[in-house]
């Protein structure tokens, strides 16, 4: 039994991409997911909440969570791919959760808390 089964959630999609975002974006919205979790760099990021921000999949009946990019305020870059504003990117970023995974030590000495494996945080970027 997996945690996700413990917990009692239930995982409604996993969808990937390479080139073309409105078919998984459009399964999505299909499937009428509200939690999405989603791991992308800066430059994929940028490309998919010009997408999120024009088909409407933000704001109060949608929860992001993004793991990444690591890029400080990486929907200011300028991006001749991406045919939206900064504007339009941040109000599909609205509420969403930035997180990312920050080693804190890679040293493996035994710490205080009896620990030897390196200790992470989640930290919120936006």
């Amino acid at each position: 039994m997996s945690l996700l089964d413990i917990a009692n959630i239930e995982l409604t999609e996993s969808q990937g991409f390479v080139n073309d975002l409105s078919q998984p974006l459009a399964k999505l919205v299909e499937k009428d997911v509200r939690i999405i979790l989603a791991s992308f760099n800066a430059t994929w990021a940028r490309r998919v909440f010009c997408q999120v921000s024009r088909i409407n999949l933000y704001g109060e009946r949608y929860q992001w969570i993004i793991a990444g990019p690591r890029q400080e305020r990486w929907w200011r870059e300028e991006d001749p791919s991406v045919n939206c504003t900064q504007a339009q990117i941040l109000a599909a970023l609205e509420g969403a959760f930035v997180v990312d995974v920050l080693p804190l030590t890679s040293s493996k000495q035994v710490t205080i808390s009896g620990l030897v494996r390196p200790i992470f945080i989640f930290g919120s970027l936006i």
